[in-house]
């Protein structure tokens, strides 16, 4: 097995997963555990819950079915991007044959991922993903003894780092309305396994970043090592090894963890977008820290939103109807969310910020 790791040592080995809204500082956080020696946590690939439907119920693996799992997992949307040897991968889960569970299989996945940084004897799995937020209580029914930590970020600067990298659709009440949706869920199920969570602010990490770093690290159980925070002297290896396009939207974390990430929403939203953004956020903005320039409710501009709040639950109700289809139409319908993206950008023009 991968590392030296025996199959009983890998069942035995602590999974976790750091889930938040993109653009939330989850990739940050990734990278600050993926740099230390101990730990495996590779870049984001969602095929744990892809293939979960299919493959979880399944106790005793052969090989068709062990060959059929890598011929699935391969194709998954940017596992390319891990660059794994494949070879050894297939080899590594063919071991696996006989008596297994769907999380042991996905261990043997993940320690398969070649990091950057300089590796002991793993002692921890990770995952980061933020669309693993809305699966918390199916990935503890696959890792039993699984850790989640879900971080945060101003709902306002969120919406900026959003609409910059071109996530989703720039209108402000849907995003805010998701950012809101999206903690109240993750919360109902740290409220049933509270020893399980740890919520993280990203304004504390990125201003205290020693203090949050060993917090979020002694939650998990890893032993803090400071040399994580220098992660970004891995920046010209992180340049050679990966494309443009695996890097997507996070080239700054290539530099020292910073500030400058705070509080850009006071020059880029208008009045209107922020008396929107405050009031669709609500109290769990006034309960999170973050203070609200406005606090009181506006009918009319209530009244302007509703729309797009409409279209934010719509969404979210489409995603819970597509998980209950077969794995491949699934993942079919998904890829035309785009289609309802384009006809909502007919429906209401970038004027209408709402």
């Amino acid at each position: 097995m991968n590392n030296n790791l025996n199959e009983n040592d890998i069942k035995d080995l602590p999974m976790f997963f750091i889930i938040g809204r993109p653009r939330s500082g989850t990739t940050l956080l990734r990278t600050l555990f993926d740099a230390h020696p101990k730990v495996n946590i590779p870049i984001e690939c969602s095929y744990i819950i892809d293939l979960a439907k299919h493959y979880q119920s399944i106790k005793v693996w052969d090989t068709k079915l062990l060959l059929q799992f890598y011929d699935d997992l391969i194709v998954r949307f940017r596992f390319n991007n891990w660059l794994v040897d494949l070879e050894k991968l297939k080899n590594d889960l063919l071991k696996c044959e006989g008596i297994n569970t769907y999380s042991m299989i996905c261990k043997v996945v993940h320690l398969n991922y070649p990091s950057v940084f300089i590796k002991e004897n793993f002692l921890y799995i990770g995952d980061k993903n933020p669309i693993y937020s809305i699966y918390t209580k199916k990935l503890i029914s696959i890792f039993p003894e699984a850790k989640f930590i879900f971080i945060y970020k101003d709902y306002r600067d969120n919406y900026v780092s959003m609409v910059k990298a071109k996530f989703g659709i720039p209108i402000v009440s849907i995003h805010v309305y998701q950012w809101k949706t999206l903690y109240k869920l993750v919360n109902k199920q740290a409220l049933k396994h509270p020893d399980r969570f740890l919520f993280l602010k990203y304004e504390d990490l990125v201003t205290e970043p020693e203090f949050y770093v060993k917090k979020a690290f002694d939650f998990i159980g890893v032993t803090y090592n400071p040399v994580v925070l220098d992660f970004y002297k891995m920046k010209d290896v992180f340049n050679e090894k990966y494309s443009k396009a695996a890097q997507g939207n996070h080239n700054s974390l290539l530099n020292p963890i910073n500030t400058s990430r705070i509080g850009l929403w006071k020059n880029a939203l208008t009045r209107k977008q922020l008396h929107i953004a405050d009031m669709t956020a609500g109290f769990l903005a006034d309960k999170l820290g973050y203070i609200r320039i406005y606090k009181h409710f506006n009918f009319f501009l209530w009244i302007q939103t509703l729309p797009a709040i409409l279209y934010a639950k719509h969404i979210n109700f489409l995603g819970y109807l597509t998980d209950l289809l077969p794995y491949k139409i699934r993942i079919k319908t998904k890829e035309k969310d785009s289609i309802l993206i384009k006809l909502y950008m007919k429906l209401f023009t970038k004027k209408n910020q709402g």
